[in-house]
Order: C-alpha cells, then sequence, then structure tokens
C-alpha cells in the first residue's frame, strides 16, 4: 500500500481527524470508506488522467459520505425501502459532505467530486441534476466505486452480490447511471480492482492512518 504525496501537513491532521470521527461514529461507514477510496485510487492509475491524481480520487473516495454523520440514524440504518420525505433526506448528506470539506481542506475539485457522486449520466442524479461531461471526472469515478462496494456489502441487501454479478449490474447501467469509459475501464482491469477491494475490506483504522 502506497503512502499518500498529496497530502499537505494541515490536509493530514484533518484526514485523521475525519477518520477517527467515523471509526466511532459508524464503523462500518468507515469500512465503505476505505473500500471506496482503495477502488477510487485502482481506477485512477488505471485511468490516467492528466488533470486528477489517484491520490486525489482515493481522498475523494475516503470522504465521499462523510455527510452522512448529519443524518439521523433512523435514515442511514433503515434495511427497507426511505419514504419520499426520508429519501429527500437522505440526498442532503452530499451537500452536507461538501460543506465538511470546504471547512477542513483547500481541495475545490475534491470538494466538487464529493458533492456530484450522485449525479448520473442521464441527468436523474442529485443534488444538482447534472448530465454526461458536466459531471466532475472525479466523481464519476467515485460513483462507480461506491456503487460497487455498496451491492458487495451494504446492510440492507438481503444477499450480497458476488464481483462477477455487481461487475455485471455496473455495466448494464452504463452511459444511464455511470460514465461509460470508467466501466470500460473497470471491466477490463477487475481483477486488479477486486484484489485492491479485497485488501480493503480487511483494512485496519491502524493501517489506513499508515498511508497519510
Amino acid at each position: 500500500m502506497e503512502k499518500l504525496n498529496l497530502l499537505s501537513r494541515l490536509d493530514s491532521v484533518s484526514t485523521r481527524f475525519l477518520i477517527n470521527t467515523l471509526d466511532k461514529a459508524d464503523p462500518r461507514g468507515v469500512e465503505h470508506a476505505f473500500c471506496v477510496a482503495e477502488v477510487s485510487y485502482a481506477l485512477g492509475r488505471i485511468l490516467d488522467h492528466d488533470r486528477y491524481s489517484a491520490d486525489e480520487l482515493w481522498l475523494a473516495g475516503l470522504v465521499h459520505d462523510v455527510g452522512l454523520l448529519g443524518i439521523p440514524k433512523e435514515i442511514t440504518d433503515k434495511k427497507g425501502k426511505l419514504t419520499n420525505k426520508q429519501r429527500k433526506y437522505m440526498e442532503q448528506h452530499t451537500k452536507l459532505s461538501k460543506f465538511i470539506i470546504d471547512h477542513l481542506f483547500e481541495a475545490p475539485e475534491i470538494s466538487r467530486a464529493v458533492l456530484c457522486h450522485h449525479e448520473r449520466p442521464d441527468g436523474k442524479g442529485y443534488p444538482l441534476k447534472l448530465d454526461a461531461e458536466d459531471i466532475p471526472f472525479m466523481a464519476r469515478v467515485v460513483a462507480v466505486a461506491d456503487c460497487y462496494d455498496a451491492m458487495r456489502s451494504a446492510h440492507w441487501l438481503l444477499l450480497k452480490k458476488s464481483h462477477n454479478s455487481a461487475v455485471a449490474e455496473l455495466r448494464e447501467n452504463a452511459g444511464a447511471q455511470f460514465d461509460r469509459d470508467v466501466i470500460k475501464a473497470f471491466h477490463l482491469n477487475h481483477d486488479p480492482i477486486c484484489v485492491a477491494y479485497d485488501k480493503a475490506q480487511s483494512m485496519t483504522v491502524k493501517e489506513l492512518l499508515k498511508r497519510i
């Protein structure tokens, strides 16, 4: 596991603060954050964008759901279908995440990725109803990593999906829910991504902190 080169001393302190806060508030949520960060990082290395680094994608994946700390537990832990009112409340977590990131980091691109990771290429996402190329690149990557882990480990699924089933569902939704290029990169390189994911699932907070 490579050490990040992205973080300044201040950003490192902020990241450690968030990790420890998440771990105390929601250990399952921090496991999700680990997994999304590592899959985002792996995808970032594969996609090799000329503007955004894999390290930035790692951090965006790690903090993408920090706003859930501000959503009531009866909503975030609900195993059945959310009511319309609960769903609208839940959707506020992207704005809350951006608010927190803006006050802890000087990282506007990561902040915008966090805000937009539930946007969709077909324009049916939230909170801004962006579509296609208007969705920030990092948000498109984090969206795929987020959904992959949700299918593999989410507590509200009666049957967790296998790696192959999760990849198949991602491919079925390419172009509508997910960016086609990101899904193509995931599909063509799913073996190393799966290895990164498996390592993330067994990662401890202590091991994660060594990365920073």
